[in-house]
């Protein structure tokens, strides 16, 4: 059994955890769990849905900056999640989620009506809240399910996503074909509305709480660290930012050692299985959250010019969901509900390794030049798909073993704002690669296309990280047993 880290007791005991509650149908619990598993696509929706946009928005705002339409709301998550997280254990997981819902609705329509490029990353930054909804869900799963179906409902929730992976293209495809790609974010704010008010109707709270205060301090130099080092990567005079972000990184190590009640104990970090989870999740973030959705789109609807040696597919925005993110779709919904077997039957490490092994294949596929027909490109979408649905759900799986219910929420939260870094760090460095590498500038129209040699040396880049994500993985003492759904938490003495 994976060492636990010891905090206080609960004032109560979720059903999941010791089994006091009233044990309910397994129908009901399916539709808890499907309820959530909906709430969850937001932070899918909010990047697959706006991704074959990316060209359009380009032009619009007259901008070669556009990666940031991505990279803003990854660096706000890496900043807000794990405050999110903590204030859920300690306020109650359904009251956050609501908030979550709310705030996201907001920056949707803003989005939807500004004709600035600032105010429009604005509103991605506080579209960024509904990342903060996976890490709250988890939680919430762990707290009203029966510890038994917790693997596998984790799993369930890394299925949705993969419908969510299915959906999103073919939806961000045609709105973007018949409406423009602002018809994207007013579909995030009616589904927000939507299933925000069913989830506020159905989904009970949790009565976990942490008996605690909450670290402001600590909090803001999380945030103003995790922020600043993801920007400074972004290079030329931004690098510079990165000398206080590692600054206000040490200062909240200092802080949280010093407090009685920190943001995030630091007896957690130090335990072997939180550590290597981490360090396994933040290898993966970095092209299955980072990269997939800014260069999948821009190099697969690259046009196909003319007199070209290494010409773009040139794929509409219908053509980018049919061959790209129908099977990338479908085999995450397979990857999730796989991963979720796999941690249960033999444990949550054997996920992870998975989703490492295929991240390696399919980069490689791209680096290698493999990935030019329609065909090719479905392929790529399958074992990608496959790794990102088993990386998903294996990460959260081997989170769940690693701590007990009360600090469930910001040791997620935590894991977030790493995989938030490693994600920003992909996005503006390694993003940015294709632009070295320019094949034409099409000025009447604001079009920058880069040769395709640019998107293969990244995805190379990549393959190199997906190896060392393999090394890890495969060095993990944790979760080489099956998953149990994590344990209850220690009686008081």
């Amino acid at each position: 059994m994976p060492e636990q880290f010891r905090v206080r007791p609960t004032r109560s005991e979720p059903a999941g955890s010791a089994g006091n509650s009233p044990r309910r149908s397994p129908g009901y619990y399916l539709f808890i769990v499907a309820l959530l598993t909906l709430i969850t696509e937001l932070a899918a929706f909010e990047f697959i849905v706006v991704s074959p946009g990316i060209p359009e928005m380009a032009a619009e705002f007259r901008t070669p900056y556009v990666t940031w339409v991505f990279t803003t709301p990854l660096l706000a998550a890496a900043a807000v999640v794990p405050l999110m997280g903590k204030l859920a254990d300690i306020i109650g997981k359904k009251r956050v989620l609501t908030a979550v819902v709310a705030i996201f609705i907001v920056g949707s329509l803003i989005c939807a009506t500004t004709s600035h490029f600032p105010v429009l990353l604005l509103g991605r930054g506080l579209q960024a809240c509904s990342i903060g909804a996976a890490v709250i869900v988890y939680g919430l799963v762990r707290d009203l399910l029966p510890r038994n179906l917790v693997p596998l409902a984790v799993g369930g929730i890394g299925v949705g996503t993969g419908f969510g992976a299915i959906a999103g293209p073919v939806i961000g495809g045609y709105l973007l074909d018949a409406h423009g790609f602002r018809s994207a974010f007013w579909f995030l704010i009616v589904y927000a509305a939507v299933v925000g008010s069913v989830i506020l109707a159905f989904v009970p709270e949790s009565d976990v709480r942490a008996p605690q205060r909450f670290d402001f301090v600590s909090a803001l130099l999380l945030g103003a660290g995790a922020g600043l080092i993801a920007l400074s990567f972004q290079g030329g005079r931004l690098a510079l930012l990165g000398i206080p972000g590692v600054i206000a990184f040490i200062a909240f190590f200092f802080s949280i050692a010093r407090r009685e009640h920190p943001l995030i104990p630091l007896e957690l970090l130090r335990q072997p299985a939180v550590f290597s989870t981490l360090a396994v999740a933040a290898l993966l973030a970095f092209t299955y959250g980072g990269l997939n959705g800014v260069l999948i789109p821009q190099m697969l609807r690259s046009p196909a010019l003319s007199g070209s040696s290494d010409p773009g597919l040139g794929l509409t925005g219908t053509q980018l969901a049919l061959y790209w993110g129908l099977p990338y779709g479908v085999m995450s919904m397979a990857g999730g509900f796989s991963a979720g077997w796999l941690s249960r039957r033999i444990g949550p490490r054997s996920a992870v390794l998975a989703a490492a092994l295929l991240g390696c294949v399919a980069t490689a596929m791209i680096a290698a030049h493999l990935v030019d027909t329609p065909a090719t490109v479905a392929l790529a979408g399958v074992v990608m798909g496959l790794g990102q649905g088993s990386a998903a759900a294996g990460a959260a799986n081997l989170l769940i073993e690693a701590v007990t219910p009360d600090v469930q929420g910001v040791g997620a939260g935590f894991s977030y704002t790493v995989q938030g870094i490693f994600a920003g760090i992909a996005t503006t460095a390694v993003g940015a690669v294709p632009g070295m590498f320019v094949e034409k500038v099409i000025s009447s129209e604001n079009i920058v296309v880069f040769q395709q040699l640019g998107y293969r040396v990244a995805y190379g880049i990549c393959t190199g990280v997906f190896l060392l994500a393999v090394c890890a993985a495969w060095l993990m003492k944790h979760g080489r047993e099956p998953a149990t759904g994590g344990m209850s938490p220690e009686p008081s003495s």
